[in-house]
């Protein structure tokens, strides 16, 4: 998949995710869009052409999988506000 299914949003409730070998550039996707997860604590995102990411709609997220992509930036100020282990 090049992006993630929309229906994401209808579980509110959901703990873990994993994206890895997907094909995505963006996490999210949109950078307009909001995906309020606010119970994820743990996204796995490896192995795909992420260069961007926004961590900010993740505020219970405590593992955190970016490995094997293409990360040209990340900012300090979200990932020290992060509960990240």
């Amino acid at each position: 998949i090049c992006e993630h299914p929309s229906e994401i949003q209808t579980f509110q409730q959901l703990t873990k995710l994993h994206f890895s070998n997907s094909n995505l550039v963006s996490f999210p996707p949109d950078e307009h869009e909001t995906l309020k997860l606010d119970h994820l604590k743990e996204l796995c995102l490896s192995h795909n052409l992420i260069k961007t990411v926004n961590l900010s709609e993740f505020p219970s997220l405590e593992i955190l999988d970016l490995s094997f992509n293409k990360i040209e930036k990340i900012d300090n100020n979200m990932i020290c506000s992060q509960k990240l282990k």
